[in-house]
């Protein structure tokens, strides 16, 4: 039997956004704008899920809720409102009204949805065989029914719906402007404002599978060619009649989306731990964010030690787990962060972290641990080797943990790879977001280039999406702006563009862009091109700066990198503790277990030290056998406890050598501190080897081997 859900809003177009995506998932859906609606329909028969606004006409949502309540109505319900954020409401809602989630307006209708889905699972049993009427029909023009469920296809469903209805305002705005340059004295002075429009739709218009609209709006862009070659005779003759007539058939053709496998098919699989799949004790906390730019945090714990109303305003969406049931959540997630309460035992978080940092996308993974019942407020050793970032003590603030958020992810070098894109039409931008959003990338759209400079320097994009014709600056233009300039140099720029011919296509590979691409675009093409190009520049990097058998920076990249932190430390009158790390042996176990036993060790140190430590501790392969390692913000203290845990980590490792047989590696380490053993990487190292020699001459001593 199909489960009904009872939607109640006075705001038209809120439902008509909200209902299709309900009905898509085969969901029978009841509208309300009123308590009064409501009551009436609910005295008809049980639902299984009400959608309540916050302010009705009849009265306000929490009252009705309360009412339904006390009448012993027992269904699930989501309070759905742009006000009611304060923690009291929220408590009251959850706890006394009983309400399974409550989410803040704006929200995404495929975000919503999602959630619908987890609180009360599917619509119909997999062999109802039940569709819902909206879904029998295709659902929104230009949606394959083929792909009606895929979440992406959700997704692109909603903003076609949203796009179909602006569509008649964009023809009208074009109208108008034709209007205006027929008045003008002079018509070619409005001739530029028609052809930016009609430039605009071209494109989007034809993404979002209008053809016959982006045809016309084509022809109306080509109709204004001829005006630059013909004067003002042929403006008068000619172009008048092919103007007006394209905008007839363009708003004839408005309402006739074509649906095109192409364009709106299904995507590619999304990469591991990238996927975006909802909980059901998730708080979706909407502000207005896009699902690309959500981030997503993972509590491990007791859910009444956090509060999440100050959350909910910050934009941040947090999972709940407990010591059990982490591990499906990371597996089907794409965490930014995780929060872990201290206890002891076999759900110790130092030994959780140790396997989520092992999982695929989780190596850099930032981390804070929650201290409970008298555990030490500073890092320890222990912790700082665990991978803790920060540390709270429970029961915690929702402003403090959205302030650790922040501090944890701008500290970590595991972010989402960005991209930004150039481009006036921002309804071809809200697309882009949500195809490459889905996949797990962050998206910044602009609508022109005027701060292009401090748009780049703040958000450090890894590639550009780049019209051609914008307001201001040309796009061939802005593209050889970054070829000149240093820091930009070797950004990927990947054109993509409303013209198509040849000449275009040569300006844009002159200009020293990296890749073209025609509107209307092909989603997965668009991916595929981004992901490529991205991965490609990665790797031409990290083969100049990283060993191929470690992982790790090389000595004079490390030394670079280690340098930049001993000079933060000092402007910050901060010590920096500095370990070098060296295996002994190797030689010798090559020679007795295989030529390639020593390759095994180096690899599998470098994966250890990669999975072990903060994400701001710093990492190299110093040369040979030796490493070298930094711990910005802790003391020598700390830092060498955590090095002995390293050791003894290492020490008790076991290798498979030539003809099976087994070896363990032997390692020693020494450290030295900024300032007070030297302002440079070199000098530091230097005072290290001299205390690793040391230590080493007193454990062949008598008295050392006592000692």
């Amino acid at each position: 039997m199909t489960k009904k859900i009872l939607l109640v809003d006075d705001d038209m177009r809120f439902r008509e956004a909200i209902a299709p995506v309900l009905e898509s998932k085969g969901y029978h859906v009841i509208e309300s704008t009123n308590g009064k609606e409501a009551k009436i329909e609910l005295s008809a028969g049980p639902f299984d899920l009400l959608i309540v606004d916050g302010t009705l006409p009849d009265t306000e949502g929490i009252t009705l809720i309360a009412e339904l309540r006390a009448g012993g109505n027992t269904s699930k319900i989501m309070f759905v409102s742009a006000f009611w954020r304060d923690t009291k409401t929220y408590h009251h809602l959850t706890k006394e009204l009983s309400v399974s989630l409550v989410l803040h307006k704006p929200v995404l209708p495929l975000v919503l949805g999602d959630h619908v889905e987890k609180l009360i699972g599917p619509a119909t049993a997999p062999d109802s065989g039940v569709v819902s009427p909206r879904a029998e029909q295709g659902g929104v023009p230009g949606l394959p029914r083929a792909t009606a469920t895929s979440a992406l296809a959700q997704k692109l469903q909603s903003i076609g719906a949203l796009y179909a209805k602006e569509l008649p305002g964009e023809l009208d705005e074009v109208a108008a402007l034709i209007e205006a340059a027929k008045s003008a004295k002079d018509p070619v002075s409005g001739a530029g404002a028609v052809a930016r429009k009609a430039h605009m739709l071209r494109g989007s218009a034809g993404t979002y599978g209008y053809y016959k609209v982006s045809e016309a709006m084509g022809r109306i862009e080509d109709s204004l060619k001829r005006l630059a070659e013909g004067g003002y005779g042929v403006w008068l003759t000619e172009t008048w009649p092919d103007i007006d007539g394209a905008l007839s058939e363009a708003r004839q053709a408005a309402g006739e989306a074509v649906p095109d496998d192409a364009i709106l098919g299904d995507m590619p699989s999304p990469v591991s731990g990238s996927s975006h799949v909802s909980a059901s004790v998730a708080i979706e906390l909407a502000g207005g964010q896009s699902t690309a730019g959500l981030i997503q945090a993972l509590w491990i714990g007791d859910e009444t030690r956090i509060d999440l109303g100050y959350l909910k305003k910050a934009g941040l969406v947090f999972y709940q787990a407990d010591a059990v049931s982490w591990t499906e959540l990371a597996g089907s997630h794409n965490f930014a962060a995780v929060f872990m309460e201290a206890a002891e035992g076999v759900g110790s978080p130092w030994g959780q972290l140790h396997q989520l940092r092992a999982m695929p996308g989780y190596q850099n993974l930032s981390a804070c641990l929650v201290a409970v019942d008298g555990c030490k407020k500073a890092l320890t050793g222990r912790d700082v080797h665990a991978g803790f970032s920060r540390k709270l003590t429970a029961p915690c603030a929702g402003q403090l943990i959205a302030l650790t958020l922040d501090e944890m992810i701008a500290a970590s070098p595991r972010q989402s790879p960005k991209v930004v894109i150039f481009d006036d039409d921002p309804s071809f931008i809200r697309r882009v977001e949500v195809v490459l959003g889905h996949e797990g990338f962050g998206v910044h759209g602009f609508k022109d280039t005027v701060e292009i400079r401090e748009v780049l320097q703040e958000i450090k994009p890894d590639l550009v999406l780049l019209d051609v014709d914008m307001n201001g600056i040309c796009g061939f233009d802005v593209c050889r702006m970054l070829r000149s300039t240093p820091d930009w140099n070797d950004l990927p720029v990947i054109f993509v563009t409303a013209r198509t011919s040849w000449e275009t296509r040569v300006s844009a590979f002159e200009s020293g862009g990296d890749e073209y691409l025609s509107k209307p675009i092909v989603n997965a093409e668009l991916l595929c091109r981004v992901r490529s190009r991205i991965e490609r520049t990665r790797l031409l990097r990290d083969r100049d700066n990283k060993d191929t058998l470690t992982g790790l920076p090389f000595h004079t990249p490390a030394a670079q990198m280690m340098n930049r932190a001993i000079g933060e430390a000092l402007e910050q009158n901060l010590s920096l503790p500095v370990v070098l790390l060296k295996l002994s042996g190797l030689p010798e176990i090559n020679e007795k277990y295989g030529p390639m036993a020593g390759d095994h060790v180096l690899r599998s140190v470098g994966k250890l030290l990669m999975q072990r430590f903060r994400p701001q501790d710093l990492r190299g392969r110093w040369g040979g056998s030796s490493f070298v390692l930094a711990f910005p913000g802790v003391n020598k203290a700390t830092a060498g406890d955590a090095i002995a845990l390293l050791l003894a980590e290492l020490q008790s490792l076991s290798f498979v050598g030539h003809g099976g047989l087994t070896f363990a590696v032997r390692a020693q380490a020494a450290g030295a501190v900024s300032p007070d053993d030297g302002a440079g990487i070199y000098p530091l190292i230097e005072k290290a080897e001299q205390r690793l020699s040391r230590n080493t001459e007193l454990s062949r001593s008598p008295a050392g081997s006592q000692s």
